[in-house]
């Protein structure tokens, strides 16, 4: 009975294909040919095979806890938790990621390019500058610039995309959140390898029972050093210089180890991720734009007329900035003030106006955006660049008539930061093909290199105390100086030999930069401190 029920189909659908003809399957889920419609990238080639790991990732693995034993111990001294921006404004936690990332270029295992390397050298500069600038801002700064780079550095093993291309900022908070917590797992399996290895049952055993001795005997080997200590001042200051005082806070020190497990795990996670396989995404990223460009430029041509008739209407307003005369009506302060304000508004608006046109138009063959569209995306980066000019000459104005504050130069720099990004827009739209991620990113690596490394705080002392000696402002704040760092302080001292009227304040002010010293987590070897040094012997 099946047989012939079996012929019967056969003959059914023979009939039906000479009827029809070869016509491919239906889907009315997906495409005609009956596959599935696929609008999300996936990771091309087979599933990773599951990783093995050895003596030399237990290694690493033990040094990463020792690491973030020591990351957070630095919140925790003398009794005291830090402010966390303070802890890492101080320099140690540069040295820390200095000795991540040597700990990674080892580890990983691969030959670095060239970018690669470039991306490397960026994390050990930035790690330096509190060795050259005693600037607490910019050494915090500096940590979160060098950590993410370090990130970036771990994850670039791992895309088969090109360094500094589209969807940059993407792979960052890829590098900086998905593959640690990925790879979070990977340390404690590291550690577990002298006790998992089941091809040397024996010696796994041996180190098992060694760690589980070491474990027994750990309460009276406490027991006899602190009553060791009681017994012998020499023989406790010996312990505690051996241990680096781990004894003296053991119930503390245990509680902050367990607490850094799984910070260290993190920092393993970053390093171990960077030795799977590329990751390369294949499939449909999304559909084509197709948004015209007479549609782009007819929305974008009101907002050009409305630029157009603020710049006449305001043209006298903006003509006294170049002119470095102030309008009747305002202070030095407030006309700076409000030229920066709306620089803001106005660049993070043309951001989003050449951001929105250049994802929506139209491509045209070659796959570039239409030449209209260009040029508009152009004339509003000029527009941006005309309001920076404009700023920054009140900016001008206001410095050289009160001097120079932390604000006032961080917000010039902020503004010729802009000004190069716009630049580099204005470049991008009439040279489509240069690689404009990777410009932006050696622009603004070299603008941050020279805010730290020129040490802010040395320069605002040195120019409000070069100026006032000049006779160029007519008085200089003594209580400012106080609140900057000791780079400043041979400009303080300049100030003291050269204006008997400022002595005394001076050398509060030099005797106030030297009690901040105080602090726990002070990081001596800076090239300042040394030549801060020189001068506190001279008070």
């Amino acid at each position: 009975m099946n047989t012939i029920i079996m012929n019967y189909a056969e003959n059914n659908n023979a009939g039906n294909a000479e009827q029809c003809g070869n016509v491919p399957p239906v889907n009315v889920y997906g495409r005609a040919d009956g596959q599935f419609v696929q609008p999300q990238r996936q990771l091309q080639g087979p599933p990773e095979a599951k990783k093995v790991y050895g003596i030399r990732d237990f290694i690493f693995a033990v040094m990463t806890v020792i690491i973030g034993f020591i990351t957070l111990k630095l919140f925790f001294t003398e009794g005291e938790i830090f402010p966390f921006a303070e802890v890492i404004a101080s320099g140690w936690y540069h040295v820390i990621v200095a000795t991540l990332a040597v700990m990674a270029v080892i580890y990983i295992g691969k030959k670095p390019t060239a970018s690669q390397w470039a991306i490397f050298g960026c994390v050990i500069l930035f790690c330096a500058v509190p060795v050259f600038s005693s600037t607490g801002l910019v050494r915090f700064l500096s940590w979160v610039y060098a950590a993410i780079l370090l990130c970036y550095f771990a994850y670039s093993f791992i895309t088969s995309k090109p360094l500094f291309s589209d969807g940059f900022l993407r792979e960052i908070c890829e590098a900086v959140f998905a593959v640690p917590f990925a790879n979070f797992a990977a340390a404690p399996k590291c550690v577990a390898v002298p006790f998992a290895n089941k091809e040397k049952g024996e010696k796994s055993k041996t180190a098992l029972y060694i760690l589980l001795g070491v474990l027994c005997s750990i309460p009276a080997v406490i027991i006899a050093c602190t009553a060791l200590s009681s017994a012998d001042d020499n023989f406790g200051r010996l312990l505690s210089g051996i241990t680096g005082g781990f004894f003296d806070n053991f119930f503390s020190n245990v509680i902050i180890l367990a607490v850094s497990i799984p910070l260290s795990f993190l920092l393993f996670g970053a390093m171990s991720g960077a030795k799977g396989r590329k990751r390369k995404m294949t499939g449909d990223t999304g559909r084509a734009a197709k948004v015209p460009a007479v549609a782009i430029c007819s929305a974008l041509t009101p907002l050009i007329l409305i630029y157009l008739l603020f710049f006449a209407c305001q043209l006298p307003y903006y003509m006294s900035a170049f002119g470095g005369v102030l309008p009747d009506g305002y202070s030095y302060s407030g006309y700076a003030r409000q030229g920066f304000f709306e620089l803001c508004g106005v660049a993070v608006l043309d951001l989003m106006v050449i951001f929105i046109a250049g994802v929506l138009a139209k491509r045209n063959e070659n796959g570039r955006k239409p030449v209209a569209v260009r040029i508009y995306s152009a004339v509003f980066s000029l527009i941006t660049i005309l309001l920076i000019c404009s700023a920054m000459s009140k900016m001008i104005m206001y410095i050289g008539e009160y001097g120079l504050t932390g604000l006032r130069f961080y917000t010039s720099w902020f503004m010729i930061l802009l000004g190069i990004v716009f630049l580099v827009l204005i470049l991008h739209e009439i040279f489509p093909g240069m690689k404009t991620v990777a410009t932006l990113f050696i622009s603004f690596t070299v603008m941050f290199g020279a805010l730290c490394f020129c040490d802010p705080d040395a320069r605002i002392a040195q120019y409000n105390v070069e100026s006032y000696l000049s006779g160029e402002i007519a008085e200089t704040d003594t209580g400012s100086l106080a609140m900057l760092s000791e780079g400043a302080a041979p400009y303080v001292e300049r100030l003291k030999d050269s204006d008997s009227a400022y002595y005394n304040c001076c050398n509060r002010v030099l005797i106030t930069m030297k009690e901040s010293r105080t602090s726990g987590v002070y990081f001596p070897l800076s090239f300042t401190s040394l030549k801060a040094n020189e001068i506190y012997d001279r008070i």
